[in-house]
């Protein structure tokens, strides 16, 4: 048995859809774009937004400077996998929320479509605080 057989065994990772390809290089950054650039939003979102793209940062630096070396190889593989699982999850978080029509034909209508966007916005603020969560409570990642 190959010391390096556990490789077969780590998932592919996501590939990000086009529209998250641009404007930047980043995707982290695209998709905070496309969030932020949303009327309706919320500031609740908005606050887990800019933690979001803080605590990826936060991740890339120290998996950078000290994260690969504090983990095993294994370890340090999955944690390659770790930032493009979590845009992937908001990703689709967003992209719920953003199907949902925001305007109404008739007044029942309306309670339906909020009661809907209400419900797509929590399932937003749940992804991004799990992504946040993922980030800061990496496996080897010691944060105060």
């Amino acid at each position: 048995m190959s010391a390096f057989e556990w490789i077969d065994e780590i998932p592919d990772g996501w590939e990000p859809p086009v529209d998250l390809l641009g404007p930047s290089q980043d995707v982290v950054a695209n998709l905070a774009i496309k969030m932020l650039t949303c009327d309706y939003l919320g500031h609740q979102v908005l606050v887990l937004v800019g933690r979001f793209i803080a605590e990826h940062s936060l991740f890339t630096m120290w998996f950078l400077r000290e994260g690969k070396a504090a983990v095993g190889a294994r370890e340090a593989l999955l944690l390659t996998l770790l930032p493009m699982e979590q845009v992937r999850i908001v990703y689709e978080a967003w992209q719920y929320f953003e199907r949902v029509p925001v305007v109404a034909n008739s007044d029942e209508e309306a309670v339906r479509l909020g009661e809907r966007r209400g419900q797509a916005r929590l399932g937003l603020e749940n992804a991004l605080q799990s992504a946040i969560d993922a980030f800061r409570y990496a496996p080897g990642r010691n944060v105060d």
